[in-house]
């Protein structure tokens, strides 16, 4: 997707992290597991809003 759109891949990450060193905010790394994140969010998830 990245090369059909002409950026390398992580290209906006690395804009966001620039960014935010600019603006002297702190760059946390806080990248979850999808699968884990889902089931999370899956248990947590009313069953009529399943």
């Amino acid at each position: 997707m990245s090369a059909e759109n002409g950026v390398s891949a992580g290209a906006d990450m690395a804009a966001a992290i620039a960014a935010g060193r600019e603006a002297g905010a702190e760059i946390v790394c806080a990248d979850v597991d999808a699968q884990e994140a889902m089931m999370r969010m899956w248990r947590e998830m009313r069953p009529r809003r399943r």
